[in-house]
């Protein structure tokens, strides 16, 4: 009998059991199949054996349909099984029960839970992804292994209340567990008859009904009741297997979110209308079009101020089926989606914004409330639910308070926008200008060289006068050679020239003025042009129009969105109250896994969905969003935190091959859910050259941000940080050497005691009155010994006023600090496995530097970045070495730059070359008791798509402006031209400012 692949044969199992495959009962004593590492079983004698290998599992060729629906099934695996992990080892710290007499959160009879001692140390515990679970009454089970395991059956979240310390409250109606039900301790069948016991809900109001119905449930999954009665509460769980009374709270995952989640992957799993959903874009075979260009018809709106790439990508999700784009942190993400939302408003459609993380859904709201309180309407749990009528009401009264004439600020937009594009294309045709006079430079000099034997043509050689003369030449037939000789000898030409040669020349030199006058014409025109003033109206004008769309809005549908005031607060009722809303209240945000209570599963319910930290977020998170987008807009960054998943690798191998995919292949496809992530499917869908990215950066001090734009972005992103409203003290980066040694405590990660008491001493110092502080570590023990000792130390008040954090990336990710500590921990004598772990979460190095605003201090030892972990290593290069000093003409990018080096030399001024600002280079300085004058070489590197660099360049000098530089730029061409010209202009200036001063 030959077990399939990832199975091993048990001759005689300890426990009834049910076969996986088929379903059918398996009493104990049977021979099975069982998956170590699934810990599924299967029936030996079954007639749906389990797939071998990949060739036999594949969907049937042109059916899209069961293609689906083994993907919707592999994902929904994986989530139960991670679901099933919140059964606690009976061993574990994770749990604690409730000393309390009697149960009064399942019940209803209270909505908290007093803090005690116990309660407020495991709260205190919790790690990233975590909740506290309450629950009642405690299931106590014996696994396949011998391991006693336990889950309270009906369980709710707990929160923290602002209002109440002292109290914890119920997050949410009490529900099955489905970290339980998931568990394969139980037969499918089994579970599905409790199910089926709750399917008119749980009778809180009514504890006889209660407890016959939970007896009901023991008896149904096989189990004893120890007299369940919630007046008469156990205070600790027995060692029997069955279903005791007595309340817990576990530390665990969110089993309300993955019960949800669990239902609409089961939903979808039969659905066959995704094709015509952001779902589709997974699948090649059945991708949609190529997205078609944006139109101008109605205007693109910016109520927030946007650079280039943001504008760009907003322009794109108004029309693209699929757009995935990469948004570095400090790059503006926010300001993008609200943009995205704002332009969907006034096209009248509904737009959808997700994610996993809490923090950037509520982000993106508040910039657009900024802009309209009821543009982007925030549900979720039940507290969000709960709040629903008064922000319903407040959206209404809104729009009667909105008055303005809708088409006098539609014509002023337009007049506004035209002034702007025309703009825009004069700074791009500047550029192409630009580009093209130095390359008709070069070929003018180096045919002149030929011809005269110098750069510069003789006075006398006339390109009116020659260029048609030298054309005749190529039309004469007759005399032919000698012709061309006297033509050549007529122009005074050295020995090698030819007509070729000398009619090159003679075009490019009248296409040169051409150009050139052309250049000046556009520049006289283009000189008096603000480009902020414009780009500030233009804001002004796109706010007004997104406020009056709104109004107009949910004023039209007045009676559909009132319905909202009196839904119930969650279940199908609400769902559908807000799903007809949508024709008045176009823009919703909700967190990814709280979609079910509030949104319809509906294919297309949306006009477009907009997935933010998409790299954060599982694919069988968002695909029911996806599921509910028409349009489908992913932005997220690899480089930062990935999901957290809980399943090993041998598991998530097995599950994917039992599902009947070649693992490789899903980990190419970024389908994985061990490894990928909905950013990861979706790029890999739309394929790396069409992934945008955001490229500007205004966070960080540019020298924080060159080391992870080199290490993590490869020089693409261009930092435009302004610090110069900085306050003076601690800026850029800097390592500090530790001499401490590694230590493991008896429970937990990594610690050194020295780095630590050094990080302390340094918050001392940092903690200024006016900054804000943090502190980022790879290891938790390491973030719980310093906040104890900086809690000991340190005095409360200063550290609350510099909003004082310690812990991982993970607690900092979508946060920001004026200046961050990073304590690597790692030491000479340090486990291998820990340092290549840190290397192997390189991206955890990355969120820890993009927190900082002014100043990046790491601690570290000045050896073991060197041991497995290049990244740390980079780190403290950068650190050390800072930017790279230039003073030399080897320094210099150009001929244009050369040339106007050896010209300023010789009017007597010493420039400096490449010297960095705060980080930024200059491509020369002028330091003299008068001015701080930084010269701009422009145009020769640098091709300018829709005025993007000039843009960049304004944004530039107003910083160097505000750290004291006057900033004069030459064109290249001017400067390999004439180089003379350009160095006397400079050194007018000088001697202009200097007399100006005295």
């Amino acid at each position: 009998m030959n077990p399939p692949a990832g199975y091993t044969l048990i001759p005689r199992s300890k426990y009834d059991d049910s076969c996986r495959r088929c379903g059918s009962f398996i009493p104990a004593g049977s021979a099975i199949f069982w998956s170590r590492s699934t810990r599924e079983v299967l029936d030996t004698h079954c007639s749906h054996p389990a797939t071998t290998n990949h060739a036999e599992a594949v969907a049937p060729e042109g059916d899209p349909n069961a293609e689906w629906r083994r993907l919707v099934s592999y994902l929904k695996r994986c989530v139960a099984l991670e679901a099933a992990d919140g059964l606690v080892d009976r061993s574990d710290a994770r749990w604690i029960s409730m000393k309390i007499g009697t149960e009064t959160l399942i019940s209803g009879a209270d909505s908290a839970l007093q803090v005690s001692k116990e309660l407020r140390e495991i709260s205190e515990s919790l790690r990233p992804g975590e909740v506290l679970q309450y629950g009642w009454p405690t299931v106590v089970v014996i696994d396949k292994s011998g391991v006693q395991r336990l889950a309270p059956l009906l369980v709710t979240e707990l929160e923290a209340s602002e209002a109440d310390a002292s109290a914890l409250h119920a997050a949410d109606d009490p529900y099955l567990n489905p970290s339980l039900l998931s568990s394969s301790r139980f037969d499918p069948a089994d579970v599905d008859a409790v199910v089926a016991e709750f399917d008119d809900g749980i009778p809180t109001d009514q504890p006889d009904l209660l407890a016959a119905l939970l007896d009901r449930t023991a008896e149904a999954l096989g189990l004893q009741s120890y007299g369940v009665n919630r007046t008469r509460l156990e205070m600790t769980v027995p060692n029997e297997e069955g279903v005791h009374n007595v309340a817990v709270v576990i530390r665990t995952q969110n089993s309300a979110i993955t019960r949800s989640l669990l239902q609409e992957l089961t939903e979808l799993e039969g659905r066959t209308d995704w094709r015509a959903t952001g779902a589709a874009h997974l699948f090649e075979a059945w991708s949609e079009p190529a997205p078609r260009e944006y139109t101008s018809d109605p205007p693109l709106l910016a109520p927030l101020a946007l650079n280039d790439s943001q504008e760009a990508l907003t322009a794109r999700t108004a029309s693209a089926p699929m757009t995935v784009a990469t948004g570095p942190p400090g790059t503006g993400k926010s300001q993008m989606v609200v943009a995205a939302v704002s332009n969907s408003w006034v096209r009248s459609e509904s737009t959808l914004l997700v994610s996993t993380n809490n923090a950037a859904v509520d982000v993106a709201v508040e910039r657009a409330a900024t802009i309209a309180p009821p543009m982007i309407m925030r549900t979720g749990n039940k507290t969000f639910r709960t709040g629903l009528p008064t922000l319903v009401s407040n959206a209404i009264e809104y729009s009667r308070r909105q008055h303005g004439d809708e088409a006098t600020i539609r014509r002023d937009l337009a007049s506004v926008i035209a002034r702007r594009t025309d703009a825009l294309e004069s700074f791009a045709r500047l550029r192409e200008l630009d580009v093209s006079l130095i390359d008709r430079i070069v070929q003018i000099e180096g045919a002149s060289s030929s011809i005269w034997g110098s750069t510069d043509a003789p006075p006398s050689a006339s390109p009116d006068v020659i260029a048609p003369r030298a054309e005749k030449m190529f039309r004469i037939r007759f005399f032919r050679r000698y012709r061309h000789r006297r033509f050549l000898q007529s122009l005074n030409t050295q020995p090698g020239a030819t007509v070729d040669i000398v009619a090159l020349w003679a075009r490019q030199s009248i296409e040169f003025e051409a150009e050139r006058d052309e250049h000046a014409e556009i520049s006289s025109r283009v000189v008096s042009v603000d480009l902020a003033a414009l780009d500030a109206e233009w804001n002004e004008l796109s706010t007004a129009l997104v406020r009056s769309r709104i109004a107009a809005s949910i004023d039209a549908n007045d009676s559909k969105i009132s319905r909202l005031c009196t839904a119930p607060d969650g279940g199908p009722g609400l769902a559908n109250a807000i799903g007809q809303s949508l024709d008045g209240l176009k823009s919703w945000a909700c967190t990814a896994l709280a979609l079910k209570p509030n949104f319809p599963l509906k294919a297309g319910l949306f006009d477009h969905v907009i997935v933010d930290e998409a790299s954060q977020c599982s694919l069988a998170t968002i695909l029911p969003a996806a599921y509910r987008a028409r349009r489908l807009t992913m932005v997220g960054d690899p480089n930062q935190l990935n999901p957290i998943v809980k399943l090993n690798e041998s598991l998530g191998r097995d599950v994917a091959e039992s599902s009947g995919f070649e693992h490789n292949d899903l980990v190419r496809r970024g389908l994985d859910h061990l490894h990928g992530s909905a950013f990861a499917a979706y790029a890999e869908a739309v394929g790396p050259d069409d992934v945008q990215l955001l490229d500007e950066h205004f966070r960080c001090h540019p020298l924080i941000a060159r080391w992870f734009n080199s290490t993590f972005y490869g020089g693409r992103l261009t930092v435009l940080t302004d610090p110069s409203h900085w306050p003076t003290g601690q800026r850029g980066l800097q390592w500090i050497d530790t001499c401490g040694t590694v230590e493991r405590p008896n429970q937990g990660s990594l610690i050194n005691r020295s780095e630590a008491e050094q990080v302390v001493e340094q918050l001392d110092e940092l903690l200024d009155g006016s900054s804000t502080v943090g502190v980022v570590t790879p290891f938790a023990a390491q973030a719980r010994l310093i906040e104890s000792l900086a809690h000991k130390r340190l005095d409360r008040e200063r550290l609350a006023e510099a909003d004082f954090t310690v812990g991982t990336a993970h607690r900092f990710q979508g946060s920001e600090r004026d200046v961050v500590v990073f304590s690597t921990v790692i030491a000479p004598g340090a486990p291998p496995r820990s340092a290549r772990w840190v290397e192997r979460e390189r991206n955890l190095l990355n969120v820890a530097a993009s927190r900082a605003r002014r100043a990046l201090v790491v601690f570290g030892h000045p050896t073991a970045a060197d041991e497995h972990n290049p990244t740390l290593s980079s780190l403290r290069r950068a650190a050390i070495d800072g930017p790279p000093t230039q003073d030399a003409s080897w320094a210099l990018h150009s001929e244009s730059e050369a040339r106007l080096y050896d010209a300023l030399h010789q009017a007597g001024l010493a420039p400096a070359v490449k010297p960095y600002e705060e980080g930024f280079e200059l491509d020369f300085a002028i330091i003299t008791p008068s001015i701080k004058l930084n010269i701009e070489v422009d145009g020769s590197q640098h091709r300018d798509k829709r005025g993007r660099q000039r843009r960049r360049d304004i944004a530039r000098d107003r910083i160097l402006s505000e750290l004291g530089w006057t900033v004069l730029r030459y064109s290249s061409w001017e400067c390999m031209k004439t180089p003379d010209v350009v160095a006397n202009d400079i050194a007018l200036h000088i001697r202009t400012e200097s007399l100006g001063r005295w």
